[in-house]
Formats: structure tokens, C-alpha cells, sequence
């Protein structure tokens, strides 16, 4: 990981992190799991990222990158929670098989992908063109940034 880590609140206990999992109902990439262990959230001295959209995404539009204020971390604050974050304040609002590992600005979303062929991928979460309330998220407002969470602190922020 070449990417610096600000602010965090790590190292975490492995059996927080399991509980957290059996809360979310997910098992996290093992580099994921890594990080959490080693920082349980923070604020990455590079925060710059790129977005891929596709071009049949109305979120193209939206631009073609944004900068990371915060992964979220397991804790007993509300504010910047993993927990809170997914299981109360977008409860619903995200894609099946996705988990929010971080924000943006704007509130924004860094997804993580924790199910089918493709886990691990880190998504971006355009909040503005979310589904509309009562119907099934799709993915119409998600971005391609990672294809797994190493890559991302490696390659990806600048």
C-alpha cells in the first residue's frame, strides 16, 4: 500500500471486524479486511480519484473523477461509521452485493464490491442520481474506480 493514511483509529480487533461483517451480513475482501485491521478507516493523503462510466450511463455526465474525504471506520460514534452507514443511513439505496467503505465531499459513495464475479472491486456511488425511493437500486449511478481496494491505495489515488 503506497498510499499514506491520515486520522485513523486502527489498529482494529479481528473480532470486531468478523462482528461487523455478521452484522453487514457480508465477508469483506481480504485486502479490505487488511486495512481495516491495520486502520480501521482514515483520511488518505492523496484523495484524488478517477471514475469509468460507461457510455450508457446518464451519470456520465457527472465528470470523470472526485476526491476521498474519509473511509469509514468501526466504532461506537456515529458520525463516519461503517455500521451506521450501511445497515441505517443508505440502508436500501445501494446495489445488491455492494458495501460503502467511504465518501466523498458531496456524500458521495465509495462502494466496495462483496459479491459475485467481480468482488472486490471498488465502485463510486453518484448520490445525486440514485434510484428513486420504493424502487431496487441498479448500478445506472455507479462507477468502475478499482478493480480491488489494494489496487486502489496503490494505483488509483493521486
Amino acid at each position: 500500500m503506497s498510499t499514506r493514511i491520515l486520522d485513523d483509529l486502527g489498529p482494529l480487533a479481528t473480532s470486531a471486524l468478523d462482528d461487523a461483517e455478521q452484522q453487514l451480513g457480508v465477508r469483506l475482501p481480504a485486502d479490505y479486511r487488511a486495512f481495516m485491521l491495520q486502520h480501521n478507516g482514515g483520511r488518505p493523503e492523496s484523495d484524488r480519484f478517477d471514475i469509468s462510466w460507461q457510455a450508457s450511463q446518464a451519470a456520465a455526465a457527472a465528470g470523470k473523477g472526485s476526491l476521498l474525504s474519509w473511509f469509514f471506520s468501526i466504532y461506537e460514534e456515529r458520525e463516519e461509521n461503517l455500521l451506521v452507514a450501511n445497515r441505517v443511513d443508505f440502508r436500501g439505496r445501494l446495489p445488491s452485493g455492494t458495501v460503502a467503505i467511504g465518501r466523498d465531499p458531496g456524500g458521495n459513495l465509495l462502494l466496495l464490491r462483496t459479491t459475485g464475479s467481480r468482488v472486490g472491486e471498488v465502485l463510486y456511488w453518484l448520490r445525486e442520481m440514485e434510484a428513486e425511493e420504493g424502487t431496487t437500486p441498479t448500478e445506472d449511478n455507479v462507477g468502475f474506480v478499482a478493480d480491488s481496494f489494494d489496487d486502489f491505495l496503490a494505483n488509483r489515488l493521486h
